[in-house]
C-alpha cells in the first residue's frame, strides 16, 4: 500500500497502524485524525520500511488534514532507525523526504533516517486559503513553544531555539 487513506481504514484517535517491513516507492498518509490525549501512532512493523523514491518530488508525505500523528520508527527492538525515507529526485521537481501539508497539524516523526533529497530532507508546511495578508503575516509571526507555552511569539532571523522555548525578539509596539 502506498496511499493510506485514514477514513477507509477506519483509523481514529489512540489507533497503531503498522507499516510492512520492506522497500516501496512512496507513502502518503491522509485523514489520520487523533486527538492529544490520544495520537495516531504509525510505525514500521516486522523490520526496516525502506522508502525511496527517485520519479516524484515527495517519498513520505502526511496530508489530508491529518492531526495528532506520530510516525515512530520504534516498531522493532533492535533497529535505531525503522524508517529510511530518500527522494532523490532534481528535476522536474526537486525531491522532499518527508512532507507534511494540506493542512496537516501536530504531527510528530523520530528513529528516522531521511538521507539522499534533492531539496529537502523534512518540509512542513500549509498554505493560507481565504484569508487577508495580514492574517498571513500574523500567522507566520506567531510560533507555538515545545514547553506549552501558548503565548504568541515572534521569531527575528536573530532568534535561536533554546531548550526552554523559543527567545522571541522585542517589538517596540503591538502589530496590528
Amino acid at each position: 500500500m502506498t496511499v493510506a487513506l485514514g477514513t477507509d481504514l477506519g483509523v481514529g484517535p489512540g489507533d497503531r497502524v503498522c507499516v510492512s517491513a520492506g522497500p516501496r516507492p512512496f507513502l502518503r498518509i491522509q485523514g489520520f485524525r487523533g486527538t492529544a490525549a490520544e495520537p495516531v501512532t504509525v510505525l514500521n512493523c516486522e523490520g526496516l520500511v525502506e522508502i525511496r523514491n527517485p520519479d516524484r518530488a515527495y517519498a513520505l508525505v502526511i496530508e489530508g488534514a491529518s492531526e495528532h500523528v506520530r510516525i515512530t520508527g520504534t516498531g522493532v527492538a533492535g533497529l535505531e532507525h525503522g524508517f529510511r525515507v530518500s527522494a532523490p529526485a532534481r528535476e522536474p521537481y526537486p525531491g522532499i523526504g518527508v512532507w507534511i501539508l494540506g493542512r496537516a497539524t501536530d504531527i510528530e516523526v523520530d528513529h528516522m533516517e531521511v538521507f539522499d533529497t534533492g531539496f529537502a530532507g523534512v518540509m512542513a508546511k500549509t498554505d493560507p486559503t481565504n484569508c487577508t495578508l495580514a492574517e498571513r503575516r500574523r500567522a507566520r509571526a506567531a510560533v507555538q513553544r515545545r514547553d506549552g507555552d501558548a503565548r504568541p511569539r515572534v521569531a527575528s532571523p536573530r532568534s535561536r531555539s533554546s531548550a526552554s522555548g523559543w527567545r522571541a525578539r522585542k517589538e517596540a509596539k503591538a502589530r496590528p
